[in-house]
């Protein structure tokens, strides 16, 4: 790491009625990250779920000694995906910021980001604020 205060990278994750998914997804970002050199946060926004799904995320926001920070957001009724990815990106500090479901369906070593020398090496760039 470089002493920063800021994260290099940004993580996104809106999540609606995934309790089941939350603790395995958090688990498979912190392997994937382990030793990559890059300091990272997690964006966990709840989008109004009915389960226990912000309850999932807000213990692992609460742990001791977590690898990267870790933020929690709950809305208090579904507003949609896309709300809930805004709502995550004005909570990011990192200087890339990047999505990934709740429901398991994209691994997180998918950013490629452990196999890069820069994270400014993504492929794709959405926005740039």
């Amino acid at each position: 790491m470089d002493g920063r205060t800021d994260p290099h990278i940004s993580l996104i994750v809106p999540a609606h009625n995934e309790e089941g998914n939350i603790t395995a997804l958090f688990e498979q970002m912190a392997e994937t990250f382990a030793g990559s050199g890059y300091s990272y946060q997690v964006v966990f926004v709840d989008d109004g779920s009915t389960d226990g799904t912000f309850k999932e995320m807000d213990a692992i926001a609460s742990r001791a000694n977590l690898p990267c920070k870790v933020t929690a957001l709950s809305f208090s009724r579904n507003f949609g995906k896309e709300a809930a990815m805004l709502a995550g990106l004005r909570n990011a500090t990192g200087d890339f910021c990047g999505f990934i479901d709740a429901d398991l369906q994209q691994a997180p070593a998918d950013f490629g980001i452990v196999d890069s020398d820069r994270p400014d090496n993504f492929p794709i760039v959405i926005d740039v604020f």
